[in-house]
């Protein structure tokens, strides 16, 4: 962690698919102010080290990013699904598990 106690922004694995997501995300956050609700609901959970201002302030477009990418794992699983069942869910997060 370049002997710092505090992860930042640039310490994440960030692939080029989750970039373009969270650029899309940026792009549809200026038509919805969804920014202000991923403020309130992405939490981040206790670590042993603290987080850098970057990385708070980025939490909501990572979040919206990886978002954006559920919503295409669910459309190429199924083009016409409108509200995933639990299988569908157990089938995204199979495959988020293996990629995060």
């Amino acid at each position: 962690m370049n002997n710092r106690e505090v992860i930042d922004f640039t310490d994440l694995p960030i692939t080029k698919g989750l970039q373009t997501n969270i650029q899309e995300f940026k792009t549809m956050d200026e038509n919805i102010d969804i920014q202000s609700i991923l403020e309130q609901q992405a939490k981040l959970p206790p670590l042993k080290l603290g987080y850098s201002a970057t990385l708070q302030a980025k939490i909501p477009e990572l979040v919206g990013g990886i978002t954006v990418s559920l919503a295409k794992a669910f459309r190429a699983l199924d083009k016409d699904m409108k509200n995933p069942s639990p299988f569908e869910w157990e089938k995204a997060e199979a495959i988020y598990n293996i990629l995060l």
